[in-house]
């Protein structure tokens, strides 16, 4: 597969279009929305996730989109709101995932906490964000290789 490049258009995509939406509904909510670096990473985020997905153990891979389908028919399922989680307006929304990440389903929460996670991972590794944050990946990596020997 080779090495991991986040903006390479030459990979396929991992995950199905469905996916994808589901997955941008729900980094447009957890990526960090501050007055100090309005950056719309979205997209950014959701090409991220999908080929980092390529490099998930195959039952991973397989599973991670229907994973994304339950919080995408949750609001169903959960709350008996005739709505999907993609259609939900930005606030409501919010509220859902914080649920996820508070209730009582140990399933619901690992899931949750997995793709906020996957969301961050895209987010920080933005070179806009690492620049504004004055993360300097090559420095880091060097610093930790002169520690280990």
């Amino acid at each position: 597969m080779g090495e991991f490049n986040p903006v390479s258009k030459t990979m396929k995509n991992n995950l199905p279009n469905w996916a994808r939406n589901i997955l941008q509904s729900m980094a447009e909510v957890v990526m960090p929305h501050g007055d100090s670096l309005k950056l719309d990473l979205t997209d950014y985020s959701v090409d991220y996730i999908d080929k980092y997905v390529g490099y998930f153990p195959t039952h991973l891979r397989l599973a991670f989109p229907f994973g994304l389908l339950l919080l995408e028919l949750g609001p169903i399922i959960y709350m008996r709101k005739l709505s999907r989680f993609s259609k939900m307006n930005f606030d409501d929304r919010e509220r859902y995932i914080a649920s996820w990440v508070d209730c009582n389903s140990s399933t619901r929460r690992d899931l949750i906490k997995g793709v906020k996670g996957l969301v961050m991972v895209a987010f920080y590794s933005h070179p806009t964000v690492m620049e504004h944050i004055d993360y300097d990946i090559e420095a880091h990596i060097k610093t930790a290789v002169a520690r280990r020997y």
